[in-house]
């Protein structure tokens, strides 16, 4: 940009004095005096000047003389230069996840409320997968009143929680690894116990077979008996006995463990119910949060569209000023 000089207040002086800006140095100069730094796009929109000259908005001159207090036409006067526009700001938004993949409803977050997490459960229709981490907790070990994946700590005596944590498939695995080893301990009693009759029994047979037969001979004809033949049989009626009876507490308590089982907890049962709720919050939070980063970016480029717009409505008003005030 560029000024020239047509005119002169001073008799016989040049009117060839140019003043213009230097973008390569960032100046605005007055041929043939000095320059002053500056970045202005035009010299009034900034005091320039120096101690040889300073630049000043003038009047056209036209000698059409205005009452006093008549107000000049605003948009020749350097105050009323074009300010600059308020440029539109961006805010992205925040995605709404489905209600059982919020905070209060997964476990491990700082919000986490296992009431509200079985609350919304407990809503939601059988083919969402979170519906299956809803469990209302038994009043009894007969599971009274029992609902969803609640079930009997057996091992500890106490009904589950409501609902179903990372925290509970733990426990439930744990207490299922308790339950099977007191099977195991259940297996290896019964088999010392069978393993120790036969052999306390031919102990038994041993020492009956030593035992004399026995004559009775009242009336002078005798009655042989085989006193260590009935006690060899006795003895084998008693290790039959024993060995029922001991095979009897084994199916005991092994229908005592299947109606636990029956009653407690089935760590893949809850271990998936808490698998597939989780991928199906994955791919709510997926899905809603791509249509969030695409509503974003539509929004940033109408806002950088508008301000572009503003931004150019602000510099043609700019450029137009300057031109008014070019001689």
């Amino acid at each position: 940009m560029a000024f020239q000089q047509f005119k002169t207040f001073q008799p016989g002086a040049s009117t060839e004095e140019l003043f213009s800006y230097d973008k390569h140095k960032g100046r605005w100069c007055l041929s043939g005096v000095s320059c002053a730094s500056s970045d202005a796009v035009h010299p009034l929109d900034a005091s320039l000047g120096n101690h040889q000259w300073r630049v000043v908005a003038v009047s056209d001159f036209d000698a059409v003389f205005e009452a006093r207090g008549a107000k000049p036409n605003a948009a020749r006067l350097a105050g009323a230069k074009p300010e600059p526009p308020t440029l539109i700001k961006f805010g992205a938004e925040d995605p709404e996840y489905a209600e059982e993949c919020k905070d209060e409803s997964h476990p491990g977050s700082a919000d986490f409320n296992r009431n509200k997490m079985n609350e919304v459960a407990e809503g939601l229709d059988d083919e969402n997968p979170c519906k299956y981490v809803y469990g209302k907790p038994p009043k009894d070990k007969d599971l009274k009143e029992v609902e969803g994946m609640g079930f009997w700590k057996a091992i500890k005596g106490e009904p589950s929680q409501p609902g179903v944590s990372y925290k509970d498939v733990k426990e439930c695995a744990d207490e299922e690894g308790e339950r099977e080893l007191n099977l195991a301990k259940n297996a290896k009693l019964f088999f010392n116990k069978m393993k120790a009759i036969p052999g306390a029994f031919r102990l038994a047979a041993k020492i009956s077979a030593a035992v004399p037969d026995m004559v009775a001979a009242p009336f002078g004809a005798g009655i042989q008996t085989k006193v260590g033949e009935i006690t060899k049989t006795i003895g084998n009626v008693a290790e039959q006995i024993k060995a029922t009876k001991i095979k009897v507490d084994k199916m005991t308590k092994k229908n005592k463990a299947a109606e636990e089982k029956k009653n407690s907890c089935q760590p893949a049962e809850l271990g998936f119910a808490r698998v597939f709720c989780d991928l199906h919050c994955i791919r709510d939070s997926v899905r809603k949060g791509d249509n969030a980063i695409l509503r974003a970016i539509e929004g940033a480029v109408d806002v950088v569209g508008q301000n572009t717009q503003l931004l150019l409505e602000h510099y043609v008003a700019r450029l137009s000023f300057s031109i008014m005030f070019s001689p």
